[in-house]
This record gives structure tokens, C-alpha cells and sequence, in this order.
């Protein structure tokens, strides 16, 4: 049962917080201090972040990991129509798992570039990370537009082998995807199809 969550300033809030961080990607957003959607939600972090971008106007897909019920709950609380993994405006998944569905994803066209999908990924935890030293045994090292020289970030709960794909279907810039990384803490980690992406391990 939702609280009273759906309020539009809290909406308003999380929006900017996403869009500042897709806008400087490296930089942690935290959206813990939003009263959460369930007690003892699974996907609390994650629904709130579905509940502020996603409407009847837009369509998503989701991975059969994510399960039956969460799916379900998405397309009641945001009114967001479920379709076909190719056409969906967002695709929502677990980041732990290999995600080959990321090639299927719909990247838009040189007339309309922004006619693309926005991944949403559960993943662990996502700490900042710098160049000297790491919390975690891998590391994402980003390059680009928002972002002085370069910016780092520790993920848990990542197959790397989805970093791999997510820049195949960026490799024809300005056709591609956006992700959006949200951890069990709130934390937010935007990587637009603008930025450089290379994985670090130690």
C-alpha cells in the first residue's frame, strides 16, 4: 500500500536529483530521505524512482528476474503500459544478471536521437570511488561531457559483462541508451550514452 508518497513535490525533488546526476555523471545522488512506497519493500529505492519518471504516456519492459509482482506493481502505481522489449521507453532490470536484452533496446534514430530506451538497474550498493584508491575490487572510471578529467565510481551487484554491452549500444554516439544505476540505500548513478565508460579492477 502506498503512503504518501506520490506527492508532487517529492516527485519534483527526485527528478532533479536524477537529472543532475545524468548531467554529472560520477555524482551520487542519495533518495533515502523520501518516505518509502512499502515497509519492507524489496525494490522500495527503485519504485521511487519509476514513480517519478515513468506515466501513462510511456511504456517499459522488465526482466523476468525482477519477477511477476514487481512488474505488476510498476504498472499500477505509475500507469505505465507494458510492451515489447524493442519499443519500450524503459527497460528495468537487475544488474547482477547478464542483461543480453541491452542489444535489443531501442536507441533512437539520427532525427530523433532521444526516441531511445532508459535502462533502470538494481544494483547492490554504489559508492564514490576515487583515483587513487577503491572500496570495492572494481571500479567504473568515467570520461566526458559533465565531468572534470575524470570521475570514478565503486558498483557492487554489476556484471560487467552489461558495461560491455551498454557501450555496444552507444557505439554509434548520438544513437544509444541511458542508465540509470539505484542501489539498496538510495543511491543514484546516472551513465548517459555521452559518457566514456571503462571498468577498473583491482
Amino acid at each position: 500500500m502506498l503512503k504518501d508518497f506520490e506527492s508532487c513535490f517529492n516527485c519534483q525533488r527526485i527528478f532533479r536529483m536524477v537529472l543532475d546526476s545524468m548531467s554529472r555523471p560520477g555524482k551520487i545522488n542519495n533518495i533515502n530521505d523520501f518516505s518509502g512506497i512499502k515497509d519492507g519493500y524489496q525494490y522500495d529505492s527503485m519504485l521511487k524512482i519509476l514513480i517519478t519518471l515513468l506515466d501513462n504516456e510511456v511504456t517499459f519492459s522488465m526482466s523476468a528476474q525482477m519477477g511477476e509482482q514487481f512488474k505488476k506493481d510498476v504498472a499500477e502505481f505509475t500507469g505505465s503500459i507494458i510492451s515489447e522489449i524493442q519499443s519500450a521507453d524503459f527497460y528495468i532490470a537487475r544488474g547482477n544478471e547478464l542483461n543480453h536484452e541491452i542489444l535489443r533496446l531501442k536507441k533512437g534514430t539520427l532525427q530523433f536521437p532521444d526516441d531511445s530506451c532508459t535502462v533502470i538497474m538494481a544494483v547492490d550498493s554504489i559508492i564514490r570511488a576515487v583515483a587513487e584508491h577503491s572500496l570495492s575490487a572494481s571500479r567504473l572510471r568515467l570520461q566526458g561531457p559533465g565531468i572534470k578529467d575524470y570521475s570514478f565510481a565503486a558498483v557492487e551487484g554489476l556484471n560487467l559483462q552489461n558495461i560491455d554491452l551498454i557501450k555496444q549500444r552507444n557505439a554509434e554516439y548520438p544513437l544509444g541508451i541511458d542508465v540509470i544505476l539505484i542501489d539498496d540505500y538510495g543511491n543514484v548513478l546516472c551513465l548517459p550514452r555521452t559518457v566514456k565508460i571503462e571498468v577498473e579492477v583491482d
